[in-house]
C-alpha cells in the first residue's frame, strides 16, 4: 500500500481512472465525487472506496479547497492513470 495526502483547489479534477484500488478520506472541504453514473456529495469524514479502473473525479466547491488522505493498493505510482 502507498499512503498519500492531497489538496484540491476549488475546481473539478479531470475525469480519470487508475490501474489500482484507491481509498480516500475527506479531511476538510466539501464537493462532489463524479463517476460515470453518479454525482455524490462529499464532506469531511467521508471515506470513498474506488475499485480498480473506476472512472472518477473529485470536485471541490469550498473556497478554502479540500484536503484528503488516502491509500493506493497495490503499491504503485499514483501517476499511473489511463
Amino acid at each position: 500500500m502507498t499512503q498519500f495526502i492531497g489538496e484540491i483547489p476549488t475546481s473539478r479534477a479531470a475525469h480519470h481512472r487508475h490501474l489500482y484500488e484507491e481509498t480516500i478520506t475527506i479531511l476538510n472541504g466539501e464537493g462532489f465525487l463524479w463517476t460515470d453514473e453518479t454525482k455524490t456529495p462529499v464532506r469531511p469524514g467521508d471515506t470513498i472506496f474506488l475499485p480498480r479502473k473506476q472512472h472518477h473525479s473529485l470536485e471541490c466547491t469550498t473556497s478554502d479547497g479540500m484536503r484528503l488522505v488516502g491509500v493506493f493498493y497495490p503499491s504503485m505510482s499514483p501517476a499511473i492513470n489511463y
